[in-house]
């Protein structure tokens, strides 16, 4: 932002987000259907557009699914791409395994039942699903996007990989094939101390520079 429009350096302060954790893993308790334990299960949460990379992922899944039979991958959220996305699944007959929830109030109890998280976007900020994925205990697979190296690949939470078809690909192959890795990252989210007390101090911090 600074690099654009330098003039506004010293009317600018960063804020990280809040969270509610506790409202977060008390809904994850409630129950949900499917997610078979049998089933290895991939979820998406996020507006299906064009930059999200939606589509892209379908084209791996295309590739994947057949060395894979237990994957499923279910894709939480609407958008103007949903209908476009939805009779691509159903061009390439993989409607039984690719599944499109729409919104949901609460998706955390969906992401509490999944073995990972997976980020197909082309570009993010800082996406609040990442806290979110933490606060479950949930491995996570992303693209390389402005902060995924930062909040997720130097947690140890998931597996950052290249921005592309051929990236996201190598890095799907490389969590199915190795089950431990997903636990090793699933520890990691499990560690992580999450709270609101930054967020809270710069707040304060901005508030108090205003009067």
């Amino acid at each position: 932002f600074l690099r654009v429009m330098p003039d506004l350096a010293d009317r600018t302060q960063i804020v990280y987000n809040c969270t509610d954790y506790g409202l977060i893993r008390r809904l994850a308790q409630e129950p949900v259907e499917g997610f078979l334990p049998e089933q290895t299960n991939l979820i998406s949460v996020s507006r299906i557009t064009p930059e999200k990379g939606h589509m892209r992922a379908l084209e791996v899944m295309e590739r994947v699914m057949p060395d894979y039979p237990a994957l499923h991958w279910y894709v939480i959220g609407d958008g103007p791409c949903r209908e476009e996305l939805e009779e691509a699944i159903r061009l390439a007959g993989l409607s039984e395994r690719i599944h499109l929830l729409g919104q949901k109030e609460n998706p955390y109890c969906y992401m509490k039942r999944a073995d990972a998280l997976f980020l197909p976007s082309f570009h993010e900020a800082a996406p609040m699903v990442f806290d979110e994925a933490k606060t479950l205990g949930l491995p996570v697979l992303t693209t390389e996007t402005t902060s995924s190296s930062r909040l997720i690949g130097l947690t140890g939470c998931g597996l950052v990989c290249e921005n592309s078809e051929e990236g996201m690909e190598k890095g799907l192959r490389e969590i199915l094939s190795k089950p431990e890795l997903l636990e090793q990252f699933r520890r990691k989210a499990e560690q992580q101390h999450l709270d609101n007390q930054i967020s809270r101090e710069q707040w304060e911090r901005l508030i108090r520079s205003r009067e």
